[in-house]
């Protein structure tokens, strides 16, 4: 799933029938930008679901009967004037965009008194401390918003781990050895390290909490996997996380469903293939892009994987 992609399932929840939810909630795991619109949503969302519902006044139905009687395309003579009805529209719009943002930043106000039929008049209030919202279009697997403040063991925990999008990725690095170099450069780049900056430190925190138990449970076992391997290795693979890093978050989708489409070869196959990759690392630039398009196995790729596949090996 990619950014527009999980955008239109935002503000279009019925269209998680074509997907499930399993790619939505992959995707906001490792996408900021998207986690962001998310929340940004579903703030505007709780604006208009915590409205009180609006009671109709006694003589509606008398209203509409009137209303209904009148001939087609009448109009009160007012708003027959041209200038009288633009000016309503832009007042409208302009007071409704200005209750929106503002709606953002302050208090919500309290709720008006209102009549019930059949009973006193009777002042509503707003819930106190409810809970935060939870994301949009992804209620099946919900992300919280917010929640309790961590404790200093959880804030140590989460800072002494590597990057979670690093973790994850690493299987990915390792079923792609193919398409990188088998030798480190000259000047390996500095292992990754806890976050230091003010920034980094507020980044990793919030990362930790909007993760649910079971995917902190999953962080942590791959980050141990991760500290178990050989030294040699692991400097490797930073050093490939270096070079795919800067990678959007659909080509970094389309690397992950590449390094999917090998695993689903058998081991001979995939033996001959990296052979075939391992010579194209060799042969000049220029060549690289048409001999890598040219492989029998790039045909039943999509145009994503292929070009993501290309630009991998175009980065050494």
């Amino acid at each position: 799933m990619n950014c527009a992609e999980l955008r239109q399932r935002i503000v279009d929840p019925s269209s998680a029938s074509t997907g499930g939810h399993a790619p939505v909630v992959a995707h906001l795991q490792e996408c900021g930008d998207c986690r962001s619109i998310a929340r940004a949503f579903s703030e505007v969302e709780k604006l208009f679901s915590a409205a009180e519902p609006a009671e109709p006044p006694d003589d509606f139905d008398a209203t509409v009967r009137r209303r209904l009687a009148r001939p087609p395309g009448a109009l009160p003579a007012l708003l027959r004037n041209p200038r009288v009805l633009g000016a309503a529209v832009v007042a409208v719009l302009a007071i409704g965009a200005w209750l929106l943002f503002r709606g953002r930043g302050a208090e919500p106000p309290a709720a008006p008194l209102v009549r019930r039929p059949g009973g006193p008049r009777e002042a509503k209030s707003a819930p106190v401390d409810a809970p935060p919202p939870e994301i949009l279009a992804i209620r099946s697997t919900p992300i919280a918003i917010g929640g309790a403040l961590l404790s200093d063991a959880e804030k140590a925990r989460a800072l002494g781990l590597r990057p979670r999008e690093f973790v994850e990725f690493v299987p990915t690095l390792v079923a792609l050895d193919a398409f990188f170099p088998e030798k480190l450069s000259a000047a390996p780049p500095a292992p990754l390290r806890p976050p230091e900056s003010a920034e980094d430190v507020a980044q990793r925190l919030a990362a930790w909490d909007e993760a649910r138990p079971p995917e902190r449970e999953r962080w942590i076992e791959l980050d141990a996997a991760f500290a178990a391997t050989e030294s040699a290795r692991r400097l490797q693979i930073e050093q490939r996380w270096r070079a795919v890093e800067g990678f959007s978050p659909d080509e970094k989708a389309g690397l992950r469903r590449l390094a999917s489409r090998l695993a689903e070869l058998d081991e001979k196959r995939r033996a001959r293939l990296a052979a075939e990759i391992r010579a194209l690392d060799r042969s000049p630039e220029r060549e690289r892009r048409t001999r890598w398009r040219s492989l029998p196995f790039t045909r039943g790729l999509t145009g994503q994987e292929v070009a993501c596949g290309e630009k991998l090996l175009l980065s050494f």
